[in-house]
């Protein structure tokens, strides 16, 4: 049943792409780039249309809660998407045969992962330009300040009536009405409301994109700067991370796959507190041959096997997760070197650079790899 549902959500073109890939090109059907590539382009525009109806039609106000849970949702989402396109990955273990398709093969993985992280991107982008469009530049602020200064949202209670002049309860009627909140006019000098600080929080939020959109300054801490960072931290830790990930994954099986990380990732935190117990000067963190070392040694267990076996294999795909977590570390290690003014300019573009050599020198270990072991090869 659920399987006839895919199917019918899967269009005829991409059926017969599918089919093609499969029989000409099989390295390229077996990473599903296809699919990502078609259902990033349906999620991009829904997640442009849906936010735009229901800020802009619907006058919706979403709160800072609602786009962090979105996120907090989005990555189990992501996660669960990893596992099954891990195991999909496994069931046709069909590995390059040239250094060259190693590295496509890398390449479009990172193309998979760059479809998925464009739809949180532009759904987030698009609710907070829709948000900060619904008036003119600095109205959040003003609302926000008028609402702060009356302190109509500074209670926790339930209800809340407040005494104003005449014109100041014209101006909290305009307020409300902007943010579809409910009020009662008790008179022409009172003004009743309901958990007035559901009020403070669309308020919040309005003052904030607009802050964000506009390039101004907020009443309050602005978030969705944050909240942006955040998501771009994500995005660059999955590029180093999930191809690395599916290559293991296909090689030794889901169970050693997380030994295997796991033993990277205890080993890179070990390097980390090396580097800052005998590289870091005080003012400048130096990078350690602790790194060069396990590098080597790295290598060094891919060189040692001379007969495939379970052992060796297990031994030759635990170094592949060392190439990402290094160059993870050497990033990071590279911001902190910088200056604050520094670090934010550069934090992008340098992460992009230490992502693309990474997802390289994961398609050459992998390719070692491959050739040391007995696995099934294709084109």
């Amino acid at each position: 049943m659920n399987k006839n549902v895919m199917k019918k959500l899967i269009p005829d073109f991409l059926k017969q792409i599918d089919h093609k890939l499969m029989t000409s090109y099989p390295l390229v059907w077996r990473t599903r780039v296809h699919y990502f590539l078609f259902f990033a382009l349906v999620g991009n525009l829904l997640a442009v249309i849906l936010p735009t109806l229901a800020i802009s039609v619907f006058g919706a106000f979403p709160s800072e809660n609602f786009f962090y849970t979105g996120q907090v949702l989005g990555g189990v989402f992501s996660g669960f998407l990893l596992l099954f396109w891990g195991f999909d990955q496994q069931r046709f273990k069909m590995f390059p045969q040239t250094l060259k398709n190693h590295i496509a093969t890398m390449g479009l993985y990172v193309i998979c992962v760059l479809c998925v992280g464009s739809v949180f991107f532009t759904s987030t982008h698009t609710a907070v330009h829709q948000i900060a469009i619904k008036g003119s530049e600095g109205l959040g602020e003003e609302y926000y300040d008028f609402l702060r200064k009356n302190k109509l949202f500074d209670t926790y209670s339930d209800s809340y009536s407040s005494h104003l002049t005449t014109i100041k309860v014209a101006k909290a009627k305009e307020i409300m009405t902007f943010f579809n909140y409910s009020y009662t006019v008790v008179n022409d000098n009172y003004i009743s409301m309901d958990y007035p600080y559901a009020l403070r929080k669309k308020a919040n939020v309005y003052d904030q994109a607009q802050a964000y959109y506009y390039e101004g300054s907020s009443q309050s801490y602005n978030s969705f700067s944050e909240l942006f960072n955040i998501m771009m931290i994500g995005w660059l830790l999955a590029l180093f991370l999930v191809p690395s990930f599916l290559m293991v994954l296909s090689g030794v099986g889901l169970p050693l796959t997380f030994i295997t990380i796991g033993i990277q990732f205890f080993t890179g935190i070990g390097i980390v507190l090396l580097s800052f117990s005998s590289g870091y000067s005080g003012s400048e963190l130096q990078l350690p041959m602790w790194y060069f070392l396990a590098l080597l040694i790295s290598l060094g267990c891919i060189a040692s096997i001379v007969k495939p076996s379970t052992i060796s294999r297990f031994m030759a795909w635990s170094t592949v997760p060392f190439i990402p977590l290094f160059m993870i570390m050497l990033y990071f290690t590279s911001l902190v070197n910088m200056k604050l003014e520094e670090t934010l300019f550069f934090a992008i573009p340098y992460g992009l650079l230490f992502a693309g050599v990474s997802f390289i020198l994961t398609g050459v270990m992998g390719y070692l790899v491959a050739s040391r072991v007995e696995l099934p090869k294709a084109k």
